[in-house]
């Protein structure tokens, strides 16, 4: 048989089985799957959770707020009361508020003081001290809206007498009581209702035995 025959007969039986030659091929990288081939499985929804705030109501013995809209004149009416929180004296125009009325009206206001003593003179050789303190109101913000200024010395006629050394203390707490007083006077726009005029006091007391400044 002729090698063209062969050629032939091969070239045949190839086609009638369907077999075709090909290149020896490679498989394509299977592609990673990214967002936009794998959709992302959507997280269910949470909501943040709110902190439980409880309002306590205000009771009757609870300071009212500092937004009150009553004026100065009501506020005494309601909450000073006489011989304990101001002092009637006999001569006077108007009454002596007290240090105890003082801090009251603070607390209704949301008030807050720092104290600083800016004077002193002490001899004691001679039995003389002498202080000047100076009482900074604040409001519930930081804000200072007030000051007062109070003096006191050992040669008042009330620290005459009596032993002077046992007198000292007494001296310098005066002084920061007058200087509060005055604060809050200014602070809460009282002075129209009270006086502190030193030569008003004097010597005079209420009927608790707190002395008026």
């Amino acid at each position: 048989m002729k090698i063209q025959d062969i050629k032939s007969a091969l070239n045949s039986k190839v086609s009638s089985m369907n077999i075709t030659a090909t290149q020896p091929t490679t498989s394509a990288p299977t592609p990673k799957a990214t967002a936009a081939t794998v959709p992302a499985q959507k997280k269910p929804e949470t909501k943040p959770i709110q902190p439980k705030v409880e309002v306590v109501p205000a009771t009757v013995e609870a300071i009212p707020s500092v937004k009150q809209t009553d004026n100065i004149d009501i506020v005494v009416a309601k909450i000073l009361k006489a011989n304990a929180d101001y002092g009637i004296i006999p001569g006077c125009k108007k009454p002596s508020l007290l240090k105890a009325g003082a801090e009251k009206l603070a607390a209704y206001y949301g008030f807050s003081t720092s104290i600083s003593i800016e004077n002193r003179f002490e001899n004691y050789d001679k039995k003389l001290v002498a202080y000047e303190v100076k009482v900074t109101v604040y409001e519930s913000t930081g804000r200072i809206i007030a000051e007062g200024i109070g003096a006191a010395n050992s040669l008042e006629r009330k620290f005459l007498k009596g032993d002077f050394f046992s007198q000292i203390n007494t001296v310098l707490k005066m002084c920061k009581k007058r200087a509060y007083v005055d604060a809050i006077l200014t602070a809460t726009g009282a002075s129209s209702i009270f006086t502190q005029d030193m030569e008003d006091i004097g010597n005079v007391q209420t009927n608790q035995g707190q002395e008026a400044i």
